[in-house]
């Protein structure tokens, strides 16, 4: 038994709330449901949206004349909304239901988020495929299925391999950010070719980072504002409160993709290959 089990009800800080022992009570952070809870059904939204989206364009509203990275696209960015929404719900489900410690949820959860990183950098590969020779492309396909296998064993590993200590958030953050980076990269050497990118990198690239802090902040915050932190009444939490971590985690997660949604910056403006019938059309075509 973890030596937080022997820990009596902590004090709130912000709240008059009491937080009893994680260890053998269920649901003790507020804030890690509503921070998981609340993003999960903007992601669902989006999921919906770019579904309708994909049969749309299937049912020859404009019709995708280049499979790859057209209407893949479009499935991929599908994928990686459905993913990261389920991954969400397991979040709410792990610290609704289970002790701190027992972390089945919060492993698929990961496994799902790390499938949903993978998503990203196929969309990245499908930047590199139109900016380097086919041999080059086809190593950067290999490598992004590398790295998002390599990344689900880590996670497994690591959750077998500590147990109630498992530092699984960084694992997380470490697949987070090699995904956004490789977007940054890939979509920065394209807008070398095409100076019509470069407007939109300005409201990318700030995402992207927004959205690598939020994963680095909850892994480093973990520590002292989770569960582990309860043996001293979460003294060294360093935003005030056990669980706030996982609100400014939401908040960083959802505004960056409410942000790109509503601009339309990713989901017009990242198509590598547009539609022939939709020449006309006021997309940017890289």
């Amino acid at each position: 038994m973890n030596a937080t089990s022997a820990m009596g009800p902590c004090p709130g800080v912000i709240t008059n709330e009491i937080i009893l022992d994680p260890y053998q009570n269920v649901g003790q952070y507020g804030g890690a449901i509503f921070g998981a809870g609340l993003p999960a059904l903007f992601f669902l939204a989006f999921c919906g949206f770019n579904c309708c989206r994909v049969i749309y364009d299937d049912e020859g509203g404009c019709q995708v004349v280049d499979s790859w990275p057209g209407f893949c696209y479009r499935i991929l960015y599908t994928g990686y909304f459905a993913l990261f929404t389920v991954s969400l719900l397991l979040q709410v489900l792990a610290h609704l239901m289970s002790f701190a410690g027992e972390n089945t949820e919060l492993l698929f959860a990961r496994v799902l988020l790390v499938l949903a990183c993978g998503c990203r950098l196929c969309i990245g590969v499908g930047v590199a495929e139109k900016l380097f020779p086919n041999r080059l492309w086809i190593l950067a396909w290999m490598s992004s299925v590398g790295l998002t296998v390599g990344f689900v064993a880590v996670i497994l590993e690591v959750s077998d391999a500590f147990g109630t200590e498992d530092p699984g958030e960084y694992v997380e953050a470490s697949a987070v950010s090699v995904a956004y980076l490789w977007m940054i990269l890939s979509w920065t050497l394209a807008s070398w070719k095409n100076l019509k990118i470069r407007p939109y990198l300005k409201i990318k690239v700030p995402a992207s980072i927004a959205l690598m802090a939020a994963f680095w902040m909850r892994a480093l915050l973990e520590p002292g504002c989770g569960p582990r932190g309860h043996a001293e009444c979460y003294a060294s939490c360093g935003v005030g409160a056990a669980g706030v971590h996982h609100i400014l985690f939401g908040a960083l997660l959802l505004i960056p993709h409410v942000v790109l949604q509503l601009l339309q910056v990713e989901r017009d403006r990242d198509l590598v290959a547009f539609p022939r019938c939709c020449g006309s059309s006021t997309r940017t075509q890289p």
